[in-house]
Formats: structure tokens, sequence, C-alpha cells
């Protein structure tokens, strides 16, 4: 039985199969699809590479699990404070994950907007508040544009490590390994594909060859590629090169 793909892995595939001439059609996960290229059958599993952080009880996880809850947080706020926040004005956030005690905090740093909504009229604030341990900057200003929301958020997570190549190595190591698990028993004859979608736009094509060098993990992969937000297909490793 096929498996139907998500949006991101129909870009993907599309994407692969443009970049090799080739069709496409849905597997069984695994492989997420296959590609024709010719008289040939490729079984290509697709992925995303995306930021890691170190996790509390030790090994990684996606830094999207910690952002997340500052993300909600922001979106929530933007929501109870829509009637708040006059027309003409915009809140916005720097936040930093992980957020702790994050329903007691969301609940003081609206009162503080509301504070400050209330006693600034059109005046620029920029300050820095430390909430329950968590250190926010809140900026409040006029805004003429035509964005609907009233709060919007950055985050920056403090356990990302800076090092982009050193991410982009953990980042695309641990797919590898993770995949080679996933279709190591695959009861293939032709050849096997790794495509991984580039959700760390920090790291290009270069960086990710740079990385992809230093990993020593074995595989079951003839090839392995690249595909970026644009569409563009770069090849990490190639078996036969």
């Amino acid at each position: 039985m096929t498996s139907q793909l998500k949006p991101d892995e129909q870009f993907v595939i599309c994407s692969l199969a443009a970049h090799v001439g080739g069709t496409w059609s849905a597997g069984e996960n695994p492989p997420d699809a296959y590609l024709r290229i010719g008289e040939e059958t490729v079984a290509v599993e697709i992925s995303t590479l995306t930021q890691h952080v170190a996790a509390e009880r030790g090994g990684m996880q996606p830094r999207l699990s910690e952002d997340s809850t500052a993300l909600r947080l922001a979106d929530e706020l933007n929501e109870e404070l829509s009637e708040a926040v006059p027309d003409g004005r915009m809140v916005v956030l720097t936040l930093r994950a992980p957020i702790s005690k994050a329903r007691r905090t969301k609940e003081e740093l609206k009162n503080r907007i509301m504070r400050l909504v209330a006693n600034t009229k059109d005046r620029t604030i920029d300050i820095e508040e430390d909430i329950l341990g968590n250190r926010i900057d809140i900026n409040l200003s006029s805004y003429d544009g035509r964005d609907p929301r009233k709060v919007h958020a950055a985050v920056v997570n403090q356990k990302s490590d800076a090092h982009i190549t050193s991410n982009a190595r953990l980042i695309l190591e641990e797919r590898i390994v993770t995949k080679t698990k996933k279709c190591s028993s695959l009861a293939l004859t032709g050849p096997v594909w790794l495509a991984l979608f580039n959700d760390y736009f920090l790291a290009s094509d270069e960086t990710y060859r740079q990385a992809i060098v230093q990993i020593l993990h074995p595989h079951v992969f003839d090839k392995i590629f690249l595909i970026s937000g644009n569409g563009s297909v770069a090849t990490l490793f190639d078996k036969m090169a």
C-alpha cells in the first residue's frame, strides 16, 4: 500500500524529479517515494534538516520543540491583546527559549504590556524585563502598515550552537543515522537515495558538503541530495563519485 506524501515531501520529490529528469510515485514509507529515470527505478527516502539543541535529559532534540512554546505564547498574547493594543501601535517581543513557567509568564507579560500601552500614548518604548526568570525584550512603537497582528515575536534559543558547520554536521548525522535504520531492512535490488529538505537556512550547500565528509557512520544510500527552499538541488554524496 502506498502512503500519502505531506506537502513538504511532495515539494522535495518534485524538485528532485525535475533535477534528474524523472517521474515519481509515492512509496510505502519506507521508502517515501520512487523515481523512474529511464528504465531505472530509484527508492527515495525524504526528510528535513532542522536545527537541534541539547535536551534536558541528555541527547538532542529539534529546536522547534522548545521554540514552539515561545511562539504559542506570542500567538496567544496577540489574540488576547488585539483590543487592548490600539490600531497604529505594535508590540515586538524578543523571547528566549526555553520559556519557564509559560502560563504564569504569559499572564504577567500580558499585564505589563497593557500597562505600557495605557501609559505611553504614541511614544516608542524599548525595555528589558525579567519575568519569572525569563529575560524578555519589549518594544512598543507606532506602526502605519497593514499587518493585522498587534503582537510579534522573535525567538532566541539560549542553547543553540552559534557554529553553523557544527550544527550542520550534527543535524545531517542525526538524519543519516535515523534514516539508515529505517531503510536498512528494505528488500530492494535498485539504488536508494536520501533527499533532505534544508530547513536550517543558515547552512549553505557548501556547509553541508563540508559537514558530510566528517560523518563516519555507515549508511545505505547511493546518493544524498540537499533540496533548498527555492527548489534547487545539490548533491552531498554520490557512491559512484
